[in-house]
């Protein structure tokens, strides 16, 4: 067709590795070097399809170790999933998020510049977002859930709970 133009992924792979638990899924093979933490020809963690990792070019956004973005969820924008980190449903990661451990970015989580470790959770409608003025990053740690809204330099532990229509805001 004259005047479309394709675009194909030179930046990754899908290998036919599949998940041992779900063989829906399979591990990503860098195509060459992204940013300064993956070397053309590294494994990285699991995708369902192309549509869960940003291959666009200038984009180091990775999925590392055994850690998953499947079903619609997305990952772009220099954003991370490490250890056995999970982004699924239709979750979006982005502006260097980075998620590690057992956190999760489920359903239609938004995430923006923030950091989830353990076992942190966000379900529903939640929105993790950094402070744009500020700079100020959002924690979550431990067993903390957000199904709410939290904002700028906010540090959630342990079993801290933010529950849907509650907002945290530090713009500090």
């Amino acid at each position: 067709m004259k005047g479309v133009i394709r675009i194909t992924n030179q930046k990754y792979e899908i290998t036919e590795i599949a998940h041992e638990k779900y063989p829906f899924l399979h591990r990503i093979r860098a195509l060459r070097d992204i940013g300064k933490k993956v070397k053309a020809g590294e494994l990285g963690g699991f995708v369902e399809s192309e549509r869960n990792l940003s291959f666009e070019v200038g984009d180091d956004a990775w999925i590392f170790d055994d850690a998953i973005a499947c079903n619609d969820a997305y990952v772009d924008k220099g954003s991370s999933l490490f250890g056995e980190s999970v982004a699924c449903g239709n979750a979006y990661v982005s502006q260097n998020s980075a998620l590690s451990g057992h956190a999760r970015a489920e359903d239609d989580a938004y995430i923006r510049g923030a950091v989830l470790t353990d076992h942190a959770r966000a379900s529903g409608f939640a929105v993790i977002v950094y402070d744009q003025d500020t700079g100020g990053v959002p924690m979550l740690s431990g067993q903390s859930a957000v199904y709410g809204r939290v904002s700028g330099d906010v540090r959630l532990t342990d079993t801290a709970l933010v529950i849907s229509g509650e907002e945290i805001q530090n713009d500090t």
